[in-house]
């Protein structure tokens, strides 16, 4: 079956849905196709989904800061409830972006989103588990906390149907290829989608659309921790420990390893290693203090996109070329996504001609002058 459609977009996860509702207020036809069901896979299934503007480069910071407003203001009547909490999100900083966090925290702090960065001993009175040195610098940020990239996404995907998009699930894509007129078709074995543009939202799985993006699949290892008393409710990270910390109930917390593997996606287990659940349970005890027991039925595991550089690939791949990626977030992506779905519309509307008027977030400048899109080489089509 051939369906058509102006606006491709491929993967459903919070970034490929937060494009479709943005997309959805242009006049154009848009196509939002998903391998399974929006939200269930990569990522987004198994994201903490940590919100803060902090980030130690300067553009993604700027990204998050617009997104973040977009959260505070989540439109309830087109997207449903807000899925995210605002109950402080900390950051411990290693001494060598000190320097920088005095520059960010000039630029980005406002009245309406306040942002700190002072000693910990000025804070340890707020996060008494915290059992940082009190000469730590910290950024803390009181309206951050973190959200559900699985409500997100979905809470996306259903605004952008109530405004027209037609939504394809269970529809794996297995690449794209253009048109001697210019149109590109997105390949399926269940059916076939013709479009003007394709979006390429996939994470991880954007290789099997577009060959030769500088693009890993990393394995994410979330364990979590159950607590003999009861945890605080805010989010944090440690850059000194590398980990983060997100609460999930009053007796149990999240927390981040950093052992991965570098592999295909399809060889990413369910299941976090005891390697991966003995270091982050490390890395919380020293960070946190109290006794936390593992709780292995919920050492989960999943995948991501990974850059070497850790700066998403983003936008058109030849100018006016048709084809756009917006991938390899690199953990981060749930921070940005609606920075990323406005950006991305405003695009469509600069670059392709489209019409319409999209959700702005404030956000200037192009998409290649945000993250430029590179190729490890190769053609960028299968």
């Amino acid at each position: 079956m051939l369906h058509k459609s102006d606006i491709a977009i491929v993967g459903g996860g919070v970034i490929g849905s937060a494009i479709a509702w943005f997309a959805s207020q242009l006049t154009a036809s848009v196509t939002l196709i998903d391998r399974g069901q929006v939200g269930t896979f990569g990522a987004t299934s198994v994201s903490k989904g940590l919100l803060r503007v902090y980030d130690p480069d300067p553009v993604l910071a700027d990204l998050g800061r617009a997104a973040i407003k977009f959260y505070l203001d989540w439109p309830v009547i087109q997207l449903g409830a807000s899925p995210t909490h605002h109950c402080g999100l900390i950051y411990r900083l290693k001494p060598q972006h000190v320097v920088y966090a005095q520059t960010f925290v000039a630029k980005h702090c406002t009245d309406q989103y306040p942002i700190a960065l002072s000693r910990f001993a000025e804070m340890k009175e707020h996060y008494p588990q915290l059992q940082w040195r009190p000469d730590d610098w910290v950024i803390h940020e009181p309206l951050g906390g973190y959200g559900d990239p699985v409500a997100t996404a979905r809470g996306f995907a259903q605004g952008a149907v109530k405004n027209g998009v037609k939504l394809l699930e269970r529809m794996p894509v297995t690449g794209v290829r253009e048109e001697k007129d210019g149109y590109w078709i997105v390949a399926s074995p269940v059916g076939e989608v013709r479009a003007r543009v394709v979006i390429v939202a996939g994470g991880a799985l954007s290789v099997e659309v577009l060959r030769g993006l500088s693009l890993q699949t990393r394995t994410i290892a979330i364990p979590k921790f159950r607590s003999k008393q009861e945890v605080v409710g805010h989010a944090a990270i440690d850059e000194i420990a590398g980990t983060y910390l997100r609460p999930t109930s009053v007796h149990s917390v999240v927390a981040g390893s950093q052992i991965h593997s570098f592999s295909d996606w399809r060889s990413v287990t369910d299941t976090a290693s005891e390697l991966q659940q003995a270091d982050a349970h490390l890395r919380l005890r020293s960070s946190m203090s109290g006794t936390f027991l593992d709780s292995n039925q919920n050492g989960s595991q999943g995948f991501d996109g990974y850059t070497p550089d850790l700066r998403p690939l983003l936008g058109s791949i030849h100018h006016g070329s048709g084809l756009i990626a917006a991938t390899g977030f690199s953990g981060r992506g749930y921070k940005m996504a609606p920075a990323i779905g406005s950006r991305v519309a405003h695009e469509l509307v600069e670059s392709y001609g489209f019409s319409g008027e999209p959700h702005s977030l404030g956000i200037d400048g192009s998409l290649d002058a945000l993250a430029p899109m590179r190729f490890a080489g190769g053609s960028p089509c299968l």
